[in-house]
This record gives C-alpha cells, sequence and structure tokens, in this order.
C-alpha cells in the first residue's frame, strides 16, 4: 500500500504542475471555466499529494474527490486541443487512477 501512496503523491504533485502550467499558458483566452477547473485541480493536487506524503488519515476521502475533479479538468483540457491541454488531460488521468488506487 505504501507504493500506491507514494506513486498517488508523485503523480498528484505532477498534474498540479501541468495545471499550472495550463492555466499559465490559458489566461488570454475567454474560457474561465478551464481557468476555474485548472486552479481548482492543481490546488486539489498539491493538497492531495501533501495528504499522500504524510499519510494523512483523511487521504483516501480527499483522493476520491481528487481523482473526481481531476476526471473532470481531463475532460475538459482535452475539449480545447492544444498541446499543453492534452498533456495536463494525461497527467490528470494518471493522478486519477492512482487516487482511485489509493483510496
Amino acid at each position: 500500500m505504501e507504493h500506491v501512496k507514494g506513486n498517488a503523491m508523485e503523480l498528484c504533485f505532477e498534474a498540479a504542475r501541468f495545471c499550472e502550467k495550463t492555466y499559465a499558458e490559458s489566461l488570454d483566452t475567454q474560457n474561465t471555466k478551464l481557468i476555474r477547473y485548472l486552479r481548482d485541480c492543481a490546488d486539489l493536487c498539491y493538497t492531495c499529494g501533501k495528504f499522500c506524503a504524510r499519510d494523512s488519515e483523511f487521504m483516501g476521502a480527499l483522493a476520491k474527490a481528487c481523482a473526481d475533479v481531476c476526471i473532470k479538468c481531463a475532460d475538459l483540457c482535452e475539449s480545447v486541443g492544444t498541446d499543453i491541454a492534452k498533456q495536463c488531460a494525461e497527467a490528470c488521468r494518471r493522478c486519477a487512477e492512482a487516487c482511485r488506487q489509493a483510496s
């Protein structure tokens, strides 16, 4: 189980970084929904990664929420079609899968 939590932690941090990068490159768009999703997903992924790192008793519940948000963010990023958004979608899907396994 420790490997699962460690993997989830790494993938949460990776997804957060991709969300932040995609957010920075999307600021000039009028897609406010994308901007909100990217910020929410980045914040939640960072928090979930921290909970995994310290093996918090609340990690399971947070990991479930993180997986749900990551899937929604991935779906929206895929609809954007830019390379960075596609990479973000892939990172979010990897994070969601790891969070489901860890929850």
